[in-house]
């Protein structure tokens, strides 16, 4: 399944072909790269930055109609942290608009747990309420979340939210914020650490961005190895675990061994 990305920042727009943002566009959505959604491979839809959530209401439920529309998209995803930032975004017009267009799924991007405060947990209830499956995503930041602690109050506080963890991204070399940067083995930590302490609903997926847009790459550690014939996996409490690993053989043969047929 392939995605097409939308980007909603109207000074993105015309790079792709698009036009800015005004009312002609509200009345007649133009968005970034649409001749890419003419591609019936493509089912899964992003709508991502600038932030989906800070254009108006009516603009964003006319691109989301016509994305809606397009007979071989299943699903649409919005990028946001208004629901962090400004909460207050977050009100009946633009969930009523939301809603119609399931299915819907928002990945949100809260960092540290003091930033879930009354007011993001009434939107991301407002959200959930709607019938809109929330994620969050965060980005690994020195000095900010690199704590197992910190992260682990974050995610506690995200399901209570009834928002599921869903990455958390190693940061990229970005000029004059480097100093947020962590090393891949902080990460790794944090992960594993969550395996033994919280329920799995709470552990994100560990995610590097590939240098020069090759792509999101799992960093599962290395707690697990296999021969062939055995597998050895290390248990969060650092336990060698071995067992058989299965030989690969059709279901009706492996049926027949196993019932004495």
């Amino acid at each position: 399944m392939k995605t097409a990305h939308i980007r909603s920042n109207p000074k993105a727009i015309p790079a792709c072909g698009g036009a800015p943002y005004s009312k002609a566009l509200i009345r007649k959505p133009n968005f970034a790269c649409a001749s890419s959604l003419e591609n019936p491979n493509i089912r899964d839809v992003l709508i991502t930055g600038g932030d989906p959530l800070t254009l108006p209401t009516e603009y964003l439920d006319r691109v989301l109609r016509s994305v809606r529309a397009i007979p071989h998209v299943e699903i649409i995803r919005i990028g946001s942290r208004i629901p962090v930032t400004v909460p207050q975004r977050i009100d009946g017009t633009l969930v009523a608009a939301l809603r119609k267009y399931h299915p819907l799924y928002m990945n949100l991007h809260f960092n540290h747990p003091d930033e879930m405060t009354e007011d993001s947990a009434r939107a991301c209830a407002m959200l959930a309420d709607a019938g809109i499956s929330l994620g969050n995503q965060m980005v690994l930041l020195n000095g900010v979340n690199n704590d197992k602690d910190t992260v682990l109050a974050l995610n506690k506080e995200l399901l209570k939210a009834r928002v599921r963890p869903y990455y958390i991204f190693f940061a990229k070399n970005i000029r004059g914020a480097t100093h947020f940067n962590c090393s891949l083995e902080e990460g790794l930590e944090i992960v594993n650490f969550l395996r033994g302490n919280v329920s799995g609903l709470a552990i994100p997926t560990f995610i590097v961005n590939a240098p020069h847009g090759f792509g999101k790459v799992p960093i599962l550690g290395k707690n697990y190895r296999f021969d062939g014939e055995t597998v050895e996996l290390t248990t969060w409490e650092k336990r060698k675990i071995t067992f058989k690993n299965p030989e690969r053989k059709p279901i009706a043969e492996r049926y027949a061994e196993s019932h004495g047929g």
